[in-house]
């Protein structure tokens, strides 16, 4: 439990501290193995723990865990100071004193070191109150949950050439994908009534027709603030 406490405390000390400009902006996979070799991290709070534990064994997870970490950390970095300490100093007096815990938590069990960037940028928009923290948490819970894959689809600026809008990044789903995107708590699903598109096609024939009513899907407020500031 000693052990668990540490390290909630060595996180929020890395969100709050001063030190993280010395991450580069953009890090790519060379660079998080640069800046793990050359030893630039030992001084940033946590981190320094971290990078000992991989020189001492080096273990695959061990050093997953870091990258995630580090790509979670570029996406903040670049609050000021005085505004992530007001955030952790909030949470704190609204009862959120394992925030750092949990979010450390969160983080390790990550299957993708992509997810951390959208959990990082999740969290920029929190500190920045663009987003509520319980709406973070909820958002994050669905990301861990989801396929790397159908994640990625839902990244409003996979064209060059336009951003799209949500509504279009759903509509080009596959019914599979809605319905995955349903269970994590993404979509809202609903009846869609047919009988007007029945009537339409007995007027122009003549004839009756019976369409059954059909399960279809729409983004909800997770979805919306996904799309919005995860990517």
């Amino acid at each position: 439990m000693e052990k668990a406490n540490e390290f909630n405390t060595d996180l929020m000390l890395t969100i709050t501290s001063d030190k993280i400009g010395e991450v580069a902006g953009e890090v790519t996979e060379a660079m998080i193995d640069q800046l793990l070799d050359n030893g630039l991290l030992k001084d940033i709070p946590f981190f320094g723990s971290a990078v000992k534990l991989l020189a001492a064994g080096k273990a695959i997870a061990d050093y997953f865990f870091v990258k995630k970490l580090i790509k979670f950390l570029v996406e903040i970095k670049d609050i000021p100071q005085s505004g992530r300490i007001e955030f952790a100093e909030s949470l704190e007096a609204n009862g959120h004193k394992e925030a750092g815990e949990k979010l450390l938590f969160f983080l390790n069990r990550l299957d993708d070191t992509g997810k951390a960037t959208i959990v990082g940028k999740l969290l920029s928009a929190a500190i920045l109150k663009q987003i509520s923290y319980q709406d973070f948490l909820r958002i994050i819970y669905s990301v861990d949950k989801m396929f790397i894959g159908d994640l990625n689809l839902m990244n409003p600026h996979q064209s060059l050439k336009e951003t799209k809008s949500s509504t279009s990044i759903i509509y080009s789903l596959t019914d599979d994908i809605k319905q995955h995107l349903f269970q994590v708590g993404l979509l809202d699903q609903y009846i869609k009534d047919n009988r007007s598109y029945d009537q339409s096609r007995s007027f122009a024939s003549d004839s009756t027709y019976v369409t059954p009513p059909s399960i279809s899907y729409k983004s909800n407020k997770y979805c919306e603030l996904l799309i919005q500031y995860g990517f």
